[in-house]
């Protein structure tokens, strides 16, 4: 939903403030947190989800593993890639753009605009590729192979990958700081005060 609110944004800027108003945007966010908070609710009252008295451990009910899945897709899978395909949408529609005659006063504008497409595509490119990985693994573990009929040296091999989708995964947070303080203008700007000073 919110990457429809970004396409909006900067497809059809001059009509964003008639389709997206403050109250649109506040009852978007409300909507998304009902959504997530009422899933993992449900999944709680339910016992989808509930703790392992033996060892305090989190489990999962038998027969109700497919809402792992439907969290993996819903909530890591579809956010991820709608963000990646606008995000690839727009930088395409920007170099279009960019080879298509500017008028004058517009220089300025659409220079800013490109500065913040490229900030939102290279972020977003780095999320796909450190998030996606692994969570299109579990799917493809659950539904494309069985873990006891894997050999050895099959079991060892998807276990490297594993570990290192989940390296992937966990250096995401990390690296995304940095493309935001190399790429976003007044970040670099205020950085590089800070280490001249």
């Amino acid at each position: 939903m919110l990457n429809v609110d970004k396409l909006i944004y900067f497809r059809w800027p001059l009509s964003y403030d008639r389709v997206m108003s403050k109250k649109k945007a506040i009852l978007l966010c409300a909507l998304i947190w009902s959504i997530s908070l009422g899933f993992i609710l449900y999944c709680w009252i339910d016992q989808v989800v509930y703790i392992h008295l033996g060892d305090c451990s989190l489990q999962m009910t038998q027969g109700k593993k497919f809402f792992y899945e439907i969290f993996i897709v819903i909530f890591c899978v579809l956010p991820v890639t709608s963000s990646l395909i606008v995000s690839i949408y727009l930088f395409k529609l920007t170099r279009q753009k960019r080879n298509s005659t500017i008028v004058g006063g517009d220089q300025t504008t659409f220079s800013n605009k490109v500065k913040s497409l490229v900030f939102i595509f290279a972020t977003t490119a780095w999320t796909s590729f450190s998030l996606l990985p692994y969570r299109l693994m579990n799917l493809a573990r659950i539904h494309l192979f069985t873990w006891s009929s894997l050999e050895c040296a099959d079991r060892l091999r998807m276990t490297w990958i594993a570990w290192c989708l989940v390296y992937l995964l966990t250096i995401n947070p990390i690296v995304n700081p940095l493309i935001t303080s190399l790429i976003y203008a007044p970040y670099r700007m205020t950085i590089k005060r800070f280490l001249v000073n």
